[in-house]
C-alpha cells in the first residue's frame, strides 16, 4: 500500500513539475477570447488569431438582415467548419462563396453563416427553424461532419429525451476536455505534439470505428436519427419553396491514402482493413440518398492532396487555403442548383 501511495505521489510531483516548465517557457500557451466590443472578439491559439463578428441573431457577420430581400439568400447550417473555426469572418466558407457568386454572375446573392461550434444535425435543424422564423431565405445547405456528427446528432437527440445528458449540458468526457484544454498548460503542449499522431486528436470520437467495415450496423441507429432531422429539413424545405442542399467534410486524414496510412501507423492499427471512404459511402447511402437529397461530397475535391495544404494541423478546421477551395466548388454548385430565369437587381 505504502509502494502505491509513493508511486501516486510521485507521478503527481512529476506532472505538476511538468506544467510548471511548459508554463515557465510558455511551450503551449492557451487558446484565448478577448471581447473588443459587444459582438466582436479575438480568438488567439499556437496555430492561428482570428476575429469573430457576429449579429443580433448571434450570426456571424457584420450586417443586419431584414425578413425580406431582393437578393437571392442561401442560408449555411452546420458545425465548427461552417462557423469558421481558425479563420476570420471575411475568410469563412459563407463569405467568400457570396463574394465568388457576386463577382462571377450578374445577379445578387447573399450567403449567411447561421454555423454553430460543436452541433450535430438535430441542434442545426432547430437552428435552421430558428433563423427562418426571423428572415426569408431561397436556399440552405446542410454541412455534414463526417468525424463527430453522428455521435453528436445522437447525443442531441438522447438529450431531448433525458434532459441532463448530452451536448446540450456537455457530457463528461466534452467537459473534462475543455477543462484541461482551458486550464493545463501540459495538457495543450501534449496534444500540440499528438495532434495527428495519439490518441488525444480522437478522444472523445475516432473515425476508425466508422472507416471499419465490420462495424457498419452499429451506427443504424445514429444514422435514423440523422435521418430524421434531415426529413425535418425536407418538410421545411418543401414548406417554404427552398432549394435543399447538402455538403459532406471529410476530416484532414482521409483526404489522401498517404495521410490515412501514416493516421494508421501512428494508431498501430495498420493491420485492420479499414476504409477511409466508409464513412461518405455510408452516410450517402443511408442517410441522403434515401432522403432524396442533392449532397455534393467534399472528397472528391480533396482527393490526393496534402491536407497540411487546406487544413490546421493541429486544430483540424479548414484554413483560408481550404476555406477558399471549398467556396469555390460551392459557388458552382449554386449556380447550377439554382439558376435563374431572369437576372436579378443587385441592392
Amino acid at each position: 500500500m505504502l509502494k502505491l501511495v509513493l508511486l501516486f505521489l510521485s507521478l503527481a510531483v512529476s506532472l505538476v513539475i511538468a506544467e510548471g516548465i511548459v508554463r515557465l517557457f510558455g511551450l503551449a500557451p492557451a487558446m484565448t477570447s478577448t471581447p473588443w466590443s459587444s459582438n466582436v472578439r479575438v480568438v488567439e491559439d499556437p496555430e492561428y488569431r482570428y476575429y469573430v463578428h457576429t449579429n443580433s441573431l448571434g450570426l456571424r457577420d457584420s450586417r443586419e438582415f431584414p425578413r425580406d430581400s431582393p437578393s437571392t439568400r442561401v442560408l449555411f447550417i452546420g458545425d465548427s467548419f461552417t462557423f469558421g473555426n481558425g479563420v476570420s469572418n471575411e475568410d469563412t466558407i459563407s463569405f467568400k462563396t457570396e463574394s465568388i457568386l457576386n463577382q462571377e454572375t450578374s445577379r445578387s446573392w447573399t450567403v449567411i453563416n447561421a454555423g454553430v461550434p460543436g452541433t450535430g444535425t438535430r441542434a442545426e435543424e432547430r437552428q435552421l427553424q430558428r433563423v427562418l422564423a426571423r428572415i426569408n431565405v431561397n436556399a440552405f445547405v446542410l454541412f455534414y461532419f463526417v468525424d463527430n456528427d453522428p455521435y453528436e446528432t445522437q447525443q442531441e437527440y438522447e438529450s431531448e429525451s433525458h434532459p441532463g445528458h448530452g451536448p446540450g449540458s456537455d457530457s463528461a468526457s466534452v467537459r473534462m476536455r475543455a477543462a484541461l484544454g482551458r486550464y493545463s498548460a501540459l495538457y495543450r503542449f501534449l496534444r500540440l505534439r499528438l495532434a495527428t499522431e495519439g490518441t488525444l486528436r480522437a478522444f472523445p470520437y475516432t473515425i476508425f470505428d466508422q472507416c471499419d467495415p465490420a462495424k457498419v450496423k452499429t451506427f443504424e441507429r445514429m444514422d435514423a436519427l440523422m435521418r430524421a432531422s434531415v426529413d425535418g429539413m425536407k418538410q421545411i424545405a418543401r414548406e417554404k419553396k427552398l432549394t435543399f442542399l447538402a455538403v459532406l467534410i471529410p476530416r484532414r486524414e482521409q483526404v489522401s491514402t498517404a495521410a490515412f496510412d501514416k493516421f494508421k501507423q501512428s494508431y498501430r492499427v495498420s493491420r485492420y482493413p479499414y476504409d477511409r471512404l466508409l464513412p461518405q459511402k455510408r452516410i450517402l447511402e443511408d442517410v441522403f440518398g434515401p432522403e432524396g437529397i442533392s449532397t455534393f461530397d467534399l472528397m472528391s475535391v480533396f482527393e490526393d492532396t496534402n491536407p497540411d495544404k487546406y487544413y490546421y494541423r493541429f486544430d483540424g478546421h479548414f484554413n483560408p487555403e481550404g476555406t477558399t477551395l471549398v467556396a469555390q466548388q460551392l459557388a458552382k454548385l449554386l449556380q447550377n442548383a439554382m439558376p435563374s430565369g431572369k437576372e436579378e437587381r443587385r441592392h
